[in-house]
This record gives C-alpha cells, structure tokens and sequence, in this order.
C-alpha cells in the first residue's frame, strides 16, 4: 500500500520519492542501492538494478557470464565441464566460429564484449596468444579501453600443451584406445604410441601423428569427444607441475561469478591489459 502511495504521489506531481526502506528508521542509508545494484529504484527503475538485486539473493537463474574460447576443443571441453557441474549460468562461445562468420574478428569480438556490459554479464576469455592474434589485440584494447568486466587468460601455446604435459596427453590418447573394444590395443600398440608422438609440439601434429600410429585412433579428431576426455583427466588431477591448470583456474573463476556484484565489481575494479586479470581502480568509477 505505502509503494502504490508513493508512486501515485510520483506521477500526480512528477517528483521522485525516496523509497519505503530508506525512510522511517533509515535502516537503508540513501544512495547504498545505487552503489549495490546500479539503482536506487529497484522495481520501478533500471530492469538491470533488480536482476542484480535478484542474483544477490539467487533469485535470478539467467545468463551471467559469457565465456570466449577459440576451437572446438576448447568449446566442448568447457560446455561439457559447466554441464557436469551445473553451470547454466553461463554461455560457452566459440570464436573460431561464431565470430568468425562476420566481417572483421576482432570488430565484432568487440562488439560482444560491449554487448556484455550493457547487459551487466561477466566476460572471460581463453585463448591462444600466438595463434588468435587478431582476438588477442581485440582483448587487450578492450581492457585498455576499460571495455571488459570479467578477465582473459592468454597462453604461449594451444590448448592442449598449455594445460597438459606430453605424457599426460599420451595418456589420454591411450584411453581413447582402449574405447575401441572390436580392436582392443596392447601393450605393444602403447609402445608404438609413445615412440610416435615423443617428439610433438603442438596439439595438431599430436593428433595427426597419433592418428597415423595406431588404428584405434583413426577417428580421433578435435571436437566434443577429445575435448570431454582432456577436461575429465584435468578434473581427476588438477594441478600440473605443482601449480592448478590454467583451464581449472579458469572453471573456478567462472563458477565463482555467479555470487560476485556486476555493479561493485565494474565500479571499483579494471581489467589489467598485460595479466588479463582484475585490478583495484585508483578512482571507482562513480
């Protein structure tokens, strides 16, 4: 009843009120909603500032954050990773494919993440920094440019080498093998495997020559199926080298979005254009 007062009062002398819980006691301080959710009018103002308030107390089960990646690889990996653990919140996109189809890579990679802020969704980028050049300049000018609420990792290799050792990779592909239950490999197929791709560098040359070596692994090919199998082996042993993988790193950052504040984390932090991850600004944006 004091909200349909206060809004008839509103319209019948075109002023603006504060709201029921900013008077009385005052257990709301004035402006503290702005600050929380983007408005101080949470049902009557800007629709983003009430499905921030929403997602504050899980009430909002929408998009909320759209996660870049370039290949196939990469894509289903991630997409099957958000599935198994119930994720729906967020978007996998493949840029090698999506984004590819219009004019200008690193234009319309752009104009997603503009996208994103406007709709108050969380951006986070992995990809190759040798080979997706053109994305890898569109991401670093958008966090120049303050155009980017979320991070980027960027690696020095694929996918594939950034995340796992080669004899990890070896291992996977041998259990990819042994899937193969008409022809069922031995231990001198796994010794024939090993002496193949020993001295690969990179995750093509790893399946064209893993493909060639044995016949259980004519239909291995990057996709949905190899990228599953990389992503279960990286969850059963997540730390490479003594240090978490970058790509259960990244899953955990992703995960955790869903609790963290648009309007607070675009207020008083800033994508670092050289570590891709955020950083206290020296002066919030107000």
């Amino acid at each position: 009843m004091a909200e349909m007062l206060r809004r008839a009062t509103e319209e019948t002398f075109t002023v603006t009120l504060r709201e029921e819980d900013e008077l009385g006691l005052g257990l709301v301080p004035e402006n503290v909603k702005k600050e929380l959710y983007g408005s101080n009018r949470l049902l009557d103002g800007d629709e983003r500032a009430v499905e921030e308030f929403m997602r504050q107390y899980r009430l909002h089960y929408g998009l909320r954050l759209r996660f870049y990646v370039e290949g196939a690889t990469e894509s289903e990996a991630l997409r099957y990773a958000f599935q198994t653990i119930g994720a729906q919140f967020i978007e996998v996109i493949n840029l090698g494919g999506a984004v590819a189809q219009r004019r200008g890579r690193g234009v319309a990679f752009r104009e997603n993440l503009r996208s994103d802020i406007n709709l108050h969704v969380f951006s986070m980028i992995l990809i190759d920094g040798d080979r997706a050049k053109d994305f890898v300049s569109a991401v670093k000018k958008a966090a120049k440019d303050d155009e980017i609420c979320g991070c980027f990792y960027l690696s020095s290799q694929d996918f594939e080498f950034a995340n796992f050792e080669l004899a990890e990779l070896e291992e996977i592909l041998w259990t990819w093998a042994l899937d193969d239950k008409e022809n069922a490999p031995t231990g001198e197929d796994r010794l024939t495997l090993h002496e193949a791709i020993k001295n690969v560098k990179n995750a093509e040359e790893l399946i064209n020559t893993a493909r060639r070596a044995l016949p259980q692994l004519s239909s291995l090919s990057k996709g949905e199926r190899w990228g599953r199998k990389l992503i279960d082996f990286a969850g059963k042993h997540p730390v490479k080298q003594g240090k978490q993988r970058q790509v259960v790193e990244a899953i955990q950052t992703a995960v955790r979005t869903k609790a963290w504040n648009y309007q607070i984390s675009r207020q008083e932090y800033k994508v670092d254009e050289n570590t891709g991850q955020p950083v206290k600004r020296v002066t919030p944006i107000i």
